[in-house]
């Protein structure tokens, strides 16, 4: 299971993990506790799902954004 800043940016990403604010001590407890006795069906569905987001979600899709961004970006004419 993981557990994850909710101030990371892969928060938005990976909605299956478990968010924390780091400097909530009670908070973390309270979110080790939870992973540690989160049921085993839970987990792996929650992880499977994370893992297809990495995979679909790598370095060639984002720069593919970028470029399209890119390309599809208009000049104001009095620029």
């Amino acid at each position: 299971m993981l557990i994850l800043s909710q101030f990371t940016g892969t928060a938005r990403e990976f909605t299956d993990a478990l968010l924390v604010n780091p400097y909530d001590v009670d908070g973390m407890a309270s979110a080790i506790h939870q992973a540690c006795t989160m049921a085993e069906p839970d987990r792996r569905k929650r992880m499977q799902r994370m893992r297809a987001a990495v995979a679909s979600n790598n370095v060639y899709r984002w720069a593919g954004k970028v470029v399209s961004a890119l390309l599809n970006f208009e000049f104001p004419e009095n620029a």
